[in-house]
């Protein structure tokens, strides 16, 4: 039987948008709460700013296969290893 490819479709487009989603939410925060981090002046600025954007990252990117299981979009086999699992390539 051949699986639909749509909704597969949806969740990697979709993980693409929430991905740069997270990885700008950080920066616009950092922006808002303390301008000079941006500056980039120290070592330490440009090491919490890269902790932050990738712990937002992984943990949005999580969050975001947990609601696409909620949705029912895909099934908790599915989602392993989401966004960078392959489930329609299965056979």
């Amino acid at each position: 039987m051949k699986k639909s490819i749509w909704k597969y479709v949806f969740t990697q487009t979709s993980g693409v948008v929430v991905g740069l989603i997270s990885v700008c939410l950080p920066i616009l925060i950092i922006r808002k709460l303390k301008p000079s981090l941006l500056a980039f002046s120290d070592s330490i600025s440009i090491t919490v700013f890269t902790i932050c954007v990738l712990l937002a990252f992984v943990f949005i990117m999580t969050l975001w296969g947990k609601v696409l299981i909620v949705l029912g979009f895909l099934t908790k086999e599915e989602a392993k290893g989401y966004p960078y699992a392959k489930p329609w390539l299965d056979k």
